[in-house]
């Protein structure tokens, strides 16, 4: 979705600011991601290997 442009981004914040609790709202930042179109697949091997890694045999 990183590609999807301002407008989409613009819609979520929108819509975040208006259902999300204040104080929630206050402290969190939507924008676009830093890692692109890729985030998605990095994010779970990042959590591929935390499993991994913390498996006990």
């Amino acid at each position: 979705m990183s590609k999807a442009g301002d407008t989409l981004i613009n819609e979520i914040k929108m819509a975040f600011e208006k259902y999300a609790l204040k104080r929630v709202s206050d402290i969190c930042e939507i924008k676009t991601a830093k890692l692109g179109n890729d985030a998605g697949i990095i994010g779970a091997a990042f959590l591929v290997k935390q499993k991994k890694e913390n498996l006990t045999f």
